[in-house]
């Protein structure tokens, strides 16, 4: 395997951002993971230090059958897996009705293109699947049980953290894949010892408009997270 250099993958070029081979400390050796962006410019997207990021766990008011009964605590729940890396960093979590930094919405699996279990994006939303539109409604995967539901809610609110990217480790939570690994010490280490002390392009608690280059200007595309059956997938400006 190519030994990935941090150096290079921390706010290089498009191309070292996703590949890289050096002589300083390896991928497969280090406690935490890169790159944490996908924009070929570095930009780095968090919340900071020392705060609290409110959620709304069903924004849309969505309803939920006997079947999916479990859903928003499942969801809170992998939120929380997070909570002790947080912690450390001085921030908390609290649900809201109103007033959210980030609103989670429910939604048909027919509203999603086939395979796509939820996703979340720079535009503060993270929106689930409420069934999965790959297999028939007869299959017992057509609604999510309760563990897999919170390695999703688990994945996706790590890239609402600031994880814009994905490790290249099956064992990490934010593998692009959803192998039923939990979160691991290095999806820990990378928020709190490496995200989270880089200075952010922009804090995502002050976000109001579109996002810009706060040095050219220009408009910055957003991101959208979608975690499939397939893979997870990042693509920019455009659900």
């Amino acid at each position: 395997m190519c030994e990935i250099n941090r150096r290079q993958l921390i706010l290089g070029t498009s191309a070292l951002l996703l590949y890289g081979c050096g002589d300083s400390e390896k991928y497969n050796e280090s406690k935490d993971y890169y790159p944490v962006t996908q924009w070929s410019q570095g930009y780095i997207f968090h919340w900071g230090k020392n705060n609290t990021i409110k959620i709304n766990s069903n924004s849309n008011s969505a309803s939920f059958n006997s079947n999916q009964s479990h859903y928003i605590n499942s969801f809170k729940s992998g939120v929380a897996k997070w909570d002790s890396t947080l912690s450390s960093l001085g921030i908390s979590i609290e649900y809201v009705s109103s007033g959210a930094d980030v609103n989670v919405k429910w939604l048909a699996g027919s509203s999603f293109s086939t395979g796509v279990l939820g996703y979340a994006s720079t535009d503060k939303n993270i929106s689930m699947s409420l069934n999965n539109n790959s297999v028939d409604s007869s299959s017992s995967y057509y609604y999510y049980s309760d563990n897999t539901l919170q390695l999703l809610a688990c994945h996706e609110f790590g890239h609402m953290l600031g994880i814009w990217s994905h490790s290249y480790d099956v064992n990490d939570v934010m593998y692009p894949y959803l192998e039923g690994s939990d979160l691991s010490n290095r999806d820990k280490k990378t928020v709190s010892d490496f995200l989270y002390n880089l200075t952010p392009t922009q804090d995502m608690h002050d976000r109001t408009g579109p996002l810009t280059d706060p040095k050219s200007g220009k408009h910055i595309p957003d991101a959208y997270t979608y975690l499939t059956t397939s893979g997870c997938k990042i693509t920019f400006g455009r659900k």
